[in-house]
């Protein structure tokens, strides 16, 4: 999603999601690291910025070891999810599944 609305969304669901339990964002790369938990400064960095490349599993090597920022496939949240003890998590999207359908 362009921001702003992305960062509308994710604040939506962070407060959708605190409402019934705990809420840690599992997934990105920032600064080399994978991030399980983002501070509110580093989740509109992430909103705002234009240079975020999507890693699936087999990408996350890629912005961990260029210092990259990196938002993720659904597996790769779930790789990073699970050490992590997270079982359940919300996504914006599955992609590939929307045929036929033009992106903003």
């Amino acid at each position: 999603m362009p921001y702003p609305r992305n960062l509308e969304m994710a604040r939506t669901v962070e407060g959708s999601c605190a409402l019934a339990a705990r809420c840690r964002r599992p997934s990105p790369s920032i600064g080399g690291r994978l991030k399980v938990g983002l501070a509110a400064a580093e989740l509109e960095l992430l909103a705002r910025a234009t240079d975020v490349a999507k890693a699936s599993t087999r990408d996350l090597a890629y912005p961990v070891a260029t210092r990259a920022r990196g938002a993720t496939t659904v597996a790769a949240t779930m790789r990073i999810a699970a050490p992590a003890s997270i079982r359940v998590f919300a996504t914006g999207g599955i992609g590939g599944v929307h045929r036929g359908r033009r992106r903003a």
